[in-house]
């Protein structure tokens, strides 16, 4: 799946058929979160480093979810064992978007930095002051690919959230009580993607007026 041009893949989409699935596409959008955040690392080796081993991770999440959910179909909505492999990448992807999210949030400003437009809430990972986005966004600004981050985490979790859901019913025993855990934790993880996107768009209106505010003051 990862060979294919975008095209072509768009086109397997439209077929009818089970695969590939819309776990598929949200391991995908997390791929595409990691790339973000590689480019919006810049001269954070760290956070980039993380970043292109989360795209390759996703990517992989892709092949798995096509192979499972293609098993699971030739085995009948009856194959507890079946559902439980489609629903085992799903679940993965839900995690990834979270770490997407993690790293995400590791972008934004100082905490200090938004205080004054925003409200602080309980956010997993610290953050650098600035993005140090190579050289194309100011300091005071926050690239707004964190902010595309967030939502295309938010979209390819919940869009996870629903496979696992349309599977849940044929597995049983723990790991259908492990699967509900997953599930349920998306809405967290939608809070967080909220206010990270808002935290971007304050943080770069603030620094829009205060910009705009020296550029106006008189001169001499």
């Amino acid at each position: 799946m990862r060979d294919l041009i975008m095209s072509d893949f768009l086109k397997s989409l439209a077929v009818p058929g089970t695969t590939p699935s819309g776990g598929a596409v949200a391991a995908l959008g997390v791929a595409q979160a990691a790339a973000l955040l590689a480019r919006a690392a810049g001269a954070d080796r760290e956070l980039r480093a993380e970043a292109e081993v989360l795209r390759m991770h996703a990517l992989r999440l892709a092949e798995k979810d096509a192979h499972a959910v293609g098993q699971f179909a030739l085995a009948g909505l009856a194959a507890g064992a079946a559902a439980l492999a489609a629903c085992l990448p799903a679940a993965d992807v839900i995690a990834a978007a979270a770490k997407a999210l993690t790293l995400a949030e590791r972008l934004l400003p100082a905490s200090g930095l938004l205080g004054a437009v925003l409200p602080e809430p309980g956010l997993s990972g610290a953050r650098s002051s600035n993005t140090g986005s190579s050289g194309t966004v100011p300091s005071w600004m926050v690239s707004p690919d964190v902010a595309a981050v967030a939502e295309i985490a938010r979209s390819s979790a919940m869009t996870a959230r629903v496979a696992i859901e349309t599977r849940l019913g044929a597995v049983t025993g723990d790991a259908a009580i492990a699967l509900r855990a997953t599930v349920a934790s998306v809405d967290g993880l939608a809070e967080r993607a909220t206010w990270v996107t808002a935290a971007v768009r304050a943080a770069n209106a603030s620094a829009e007026y205060a910009t705009s505010g020296l550029s106006n003051q008189p001169v001499g």
